[in-house]
């Protein structure tokens, strides 16, 4: 691939940024019918550009030490058409993330070590010259091997641990506190190019890609590039506002649409995971669904907002507790819902096992209910072995999978069944070889066969010819389905 050689500056960058302004601040003069600026007020604006380029330094100065580089190997979906025989390939991928706690914790994003079979992690040292000296600009890393404490595929945050003590590490703002046009600073490693600083705007602090959909995120304009992966966007005062996530551009490249994962569900999910290895959310048995215009004069409702309770899990809390399917949520524990968002976010805060207070409108009339949460399915795998393709790689599936037996004791007891394989990694039904498995997903039967082992799926999907018609019994969320499709 040609790429084209950045061609550095001769001056830097602030005398350029300096001029600009003062081309921009002459020219708004000359069109208000004023003169061009004298010297004082030139000399004014060159101090305040020099005060705000310190200001940029320092903040970069205070976030860069608890940078880190994500290095990963593993397996991965491959898009090369000249290998129509696999689903997986071997690769190397990097990404971002930080360091948030001296002890050696470090955010990502769970997709940036997704199927990684080893995983290291450069960690930025001190400049080994004096502030002036030109070795001072260079940044020495240090390679350590980084264990993933857990992840959670639903909000994409992956929490890592390394061996060391006393690191520097950012903290947490208030994603509530952002607004619309704040400045704030994203920081990864694009393209591999580590440290490197990036600065944009607010777009929106709140950004929901369709009513139902299951996350929140901070649009902005900071410039993100693939390998921004899991790095933090901060505001001016160096605190994590966000994790950068994904970007949405036809070019593959920064399109001014960039979105962050709020500190509000990075922190939750650190929590939760250091806490027990696993992100677990709270449900009441219920299908929550936003309620927007078109449904309400539909369904002829008495309101246009609230979270409409589309299913009830016959035997589950909310059962249990007197929900009905047709139920409006307007609030839970007191504080007001309008939103599917809203209502599971409430519900994944609480702790498992305890009690919430819901408040619906039914028939008309406000009802309150008490329902008792319990934790939604899913999410938990822990593999109590090391996982490795010659054991766990299926291609003909396109997926990673173990053994339910070597998995913890409290996920099999969550399973309908005790022994089946559960789905580490697939590649998506889009990707050559994938079948529509999904990460979490428990296998137990193939064409009407018990599955008990990986060697057993194996056996029976290696003796298919092409063309064979599959049919897989599978656990998805709690709720058995066939899949089926046709050996490729």
């Amino acid at each position: 691939m040609l790429r084209s050689k950045p061609q550095p500056s001769q001056h830097g960058t602030a005398p350029a940024y300096g001029l600009r302004a003062g081309l921009l601040l002459g020219l708004g003069l000359l069109l208000a019918g004023g003169a061009l600026p004298g010297p004082a007020l030139a000399q004014d604006a060159a101090q305040d550009l020099n005060a705000l380029s310190r200001s940029l330094q320092e903040l970069s100065n205070r976030v860069r030490p608890a940078l880190v580089q994500v290095l990963v190997t593993g397996y991965s979906p491959f898009e090369d058409d000249r290998q129509a025989g696999a689903a997986l390939t071997r690769s190397k991928s990097t990404g971002s993330g930080f360091i948030v706690d001296p002890d050696g914790y470090i955010i990502t994003n769970a997709h940036v070590v997704q199927g990684g079979e080893r995983i290291e992690v450069l960690l930025n040292q001190p400049p080994r010259a004096n502030e002036g000296d030109v070795r001072s600009l260079v940044f020495e890393t240090r390679r350590v091997p980084a264990t993933v404490v857990g992840l959670d595929f639903e909000t994409d945050v992956a929490v890592l641990k390394v061996a060391e003590s006393g690191l520097p590490s950012l903290p947490f703002g208030e994603w509530a506190d952002l607004r619309q046009g704040q400045l704030v600073f994203a920081f990864g490693a694009p393209r591999g190019l580590d440290n490197t600083m990036t600065m944009g705007l607010v777009s929106t602090p709140v950004r929901q890609f369709t009513p139902d959909y299951p996350m929140v995120y901070i649009q902005t304009d900071a410039p993100i590039n693939p390998g921004n992966s899991g790095g933090p966007l901060v505001n001016a005062d160096g605190e994590v506002v966000g994790i950068n996530t994904m970007i949405l551009s036809e070019s593959g490249g920064s399109e001014g649409l960039g979105f962050a994962t709020p500190s509000l569900v990075v922190a939750l999910v650190y929590g939760k995971i250091r806490e027990s290895g696993w992100f677990p959310k709270g449900t009441v048995g219920v299908r929550p669904q936003t309620v927007t215009p078109t449904m309400a004069h539909a369904l002829g409702l008495s309101q246009d907002w609230g979270v409409m309770i589309a299913d009830v899990i016959p035997g589950g809390p909310g059962a249990q507790a007197g929900l009905q399917q047709g139920d409006i949520a307007v609030a839970v524990d007191g504080e007001p819902v309008d939103n599917q968002l809203a209502f599971s976010w409430r519900i994944y805060d609480k702790a498992l096992g305890s009690p919430v207070q819901i408040e619906v409108v039914r028939n008309g009339r406000r009802v309150p209910v008490t329902a008792r949460v319990t934790e939604r399915p899913g999410d938990r795998f822990r593999p109590q072995t090391a996982v490795t393709p010659e054991r766990n790689l299926l291609l003909r599936l396109g997926i990673m999978g173990i053994d339910l037996s070597e998995l913890a004791q409290e996920v099999r007891l969550a399973t309908r069944r005790p022994e089946g394989v559960a789905v580490l990694m697939a590649a998506t039904a889009s990707d050559r070889g994938g079948v529509g498995l999904r990460p979490g997903d428990v296998i137990y039967e193939i064409n009407g066969r018990p599955v008990a082992s990986m060697a057993t799926l194996r056996s029976v999907m290696e003796a298919l010819p092409p063309g064979a018609p599959v049919s897989l019994l599978v656990e998805r969320e709690g709720s058995l389905s066939y899949l089926t499709f046709e050996v490729s």
